[in-house]
């Protein structure tokens, strides 16, 4: 289902008066015809607080489904009593990334199944762990910087200018590295892959690739040279604070040129204020989303001497995508299937929960 809900709540009005709020009918609609025995439906965190017409579209969905001969189950509350206890956090079972959203789990009454059981946590998995050890690739410069760029130089000196700020002089042991020209990567892509010693899904990703050293689609994009400076700020600020800057904390210098902008250097209140985030490497990631195939500014790798934004694999590691998984299409094509999936490993954490409720045997990661 569409994610209808998201950053729309300016416009109450508009919002309950949706009719996508109401494109679950269409889900309904073939459940009614095909009359399964069990079906998984997805769809965002604010289907629990939308409402359509004053009344709660959640309620809506539940009493439809009943109405079918369904009985709505939790895949993590063995016996919900409240909305949010359909929700599913994938950071909490073993996927790295912070995805949040409603699963409802639906039996048809009277199979003689009993109650399903739920899935079971995890240990958290960090951006860190699963992207740290992948080949270190450089940013490129975009068609609109018209100049021919070094782009080594281009980095050292654009730390050198940010270290001579009040807010840049605080983040020195973050780009004296870089300042100093130190382990700053030469090339945009990466041809294979090494050991990955620290990466607790190094199985699940590698599966039969292992022992290969082949990588594909981790190649960086191109980025205009404004986009570069501010990548590093911003990567270097999570490296030394331990979360992600917002556009107060810039130099007046990288501040976008845009009027969402202004209020910054004057401590006002500003809309997305978080529009450049960093991916912070000691958590999961933020929930990766379609809108990575517009730009890289919410998806800033946490290495400051990378000046980049993640490349369609790293994007696939946080999905937990295996490595053999191919993606079609042009990169902004790539981008879209990834930002648009169920994260592999969580939906077959949910599969072995409907194969256990049917009692057929599987086979999974976690097994």
């Amino acid at each position: 289902m569409p994610s209808v809900f998201a950053r729309r709540t300016h416009d109450k009005d508009r919002l309950e008066k949706d009719v996508k709020q109401t494109l679950y009918k269409c889900y309904l609609r073939f459940i009614e015809v095909l009359r399964p025995t069990a079906f998984v439906m997805e769809n965002v965190k604010g289907l629990l607080s939308a409402r359509n017409y004053g009344e709660g579209v959640f309620g809506h969905i539940r009493a439809d489904m009943e109405a079918l001969g369904y009985e709505l189950h939790s895949m993590v509350v063995k016996d919900p009593e409240r909305p949010h206890d359909f929700i599913v956090r994938a950071d909490e079972f073993g996927v790295p990334q912070a995805r949040h959203r409603v699963i409802l789990f639906g039996t048809r009454s009277g199979c003689g199944q009993g109650a399903p059981g739920v899935m079971t946590p995890r240990p958290v998995i960090t951006v860190d762990q699963v992207l740290g050890e992948m080949p270190r690739i450089r940013s490129g410069f975009s068609s609109r910087v018209h100049d021919k760029l070094d782009w080594k130089e281009y980095v050292r000196k654009a730390a050198e200018k940010l270290m001579l700020t009040p807010e840049g002089s605080a983040l020195g042991p973050s780009l004296e590295p870089v300042m100093e020209g130190k382990h700053l990567p030469s090339a945009q892509h990466a041809d294979g892959i090494g050991a990955e010693d620290r990466n607790p899904l190094s199985d699940w990703y590698r599966g039969h690739l292992a022992g290969s050293g082949v990588l594909p689609e981790h190649v960086a994009r191109n980025h205009m040279d404004s986009d570069l400076d501010r990548y590093l700020f911003c990567a270097a600020y999570a490296q030394e604070h331990k979360t992600c800057a917002k556009l107060y904390d810039f130099p007046k210098y990288l501040l976008p040129n845009h009027k969402n902008a202004e209020g910054a250097v004057e401590g006002k209140e500003v809309v997305f204020a978080d529009r450049f985030h960093v991916q912070l490497s000691d958590q999961p990631s933020t929930t990766v989303t379609s809108h990575i195939s517009k730009d890289g500014h919410y998806f800033i790798h946490p290495d400051p001497s990378q000046c980049r934004s993640l490349t369609v694999r790293e994007a696939a590691r946080l999905q937990t995508f295996p490595d053999d998984y191919f993606f079609m299409g042009n990169r902004t094509d790539q981008y879209r299937q990834v930002g648009n999936a169920v994260p592999p490993l969580l939906a077959q954490q949910m599969a072995q929960v409907v194969a256990d409720w049917i009692d057929e045997p599987s086979v999974g990661y976690y097994r």
